[in-house]
């Protein structure tokens, strides 16, 4: 399990700086392999596509927000004020990853954007629940996409007005 859990960062965090300098779409598995130091066939056990690394690099990011937030009985404000701390800390964590972030492009990939769009569903869904509010049934659906579609606009908004 360690040796896996190893693997998944390794991986991660070679594909981000690799993105960072070259760019999105050159990067295959084996270039990324390669560059990690890791056997292909270790990485194509682990990842399916560049796509599946992403939604690993997601799952760190969730786990590193989390880690730092602490929910206790009344929360520490109001559910509005507590997910606006978790989201702002979303956004520190991800500031190490700028370049990187601003070279992924999926274009018109749509396999591509419908999991990028998930895996964006997903980390709303934990936030939401994190935070007290719940992401459950009907009513929690609507609410974690909605904050997916502010966070996504959030993201688009800050990447075109940071651009030179």
């Amino acid at each position: 399990m360690v040796k896996q859990v190893e693997l998944i960062r390794r991986v991660v965090a070679k594909t981000m700086e690799l993105t960072a300098i070259r760019g999105w779409r050159p990067l295959t598995l084996a270039v990324i392999a390669a560059e990690a130091g890791v056997p292909l066939v270790e990485v194509f056990d682990e990842f399916s596509s560049k796509e599946a690394i992403l939604s690993a690099f997601t799952r760190e990011i969730d786990r590193h927000v989390l880690a730092d937030f602490a929910f206790d009985g009344d929360g520490g404000g109001s559910t509005r004020e507590r997910l606006l701390r978790l989201l702002t800390r979303r956004f520190e964590v991800l500031k190490s990853y700028k370049a990187a972030l601003q070279n992924i492009e999926l274009g018109g990939d749509l396999p591509a954007l419908l999991s990028a769009a998930s895996r964006i569903a997903r980390s709303m869904v934990l936030m939401l629940e994190a935070v007290g509010s719940g992401g459950g049934g009907l009513g929690g659906a609507v609410r974690a996409n909605a904050l997916a579609a502010i966070y996504a606009y959030v993201v688009r908004v800050r990447r075109i007005c940071q651009r030179p």
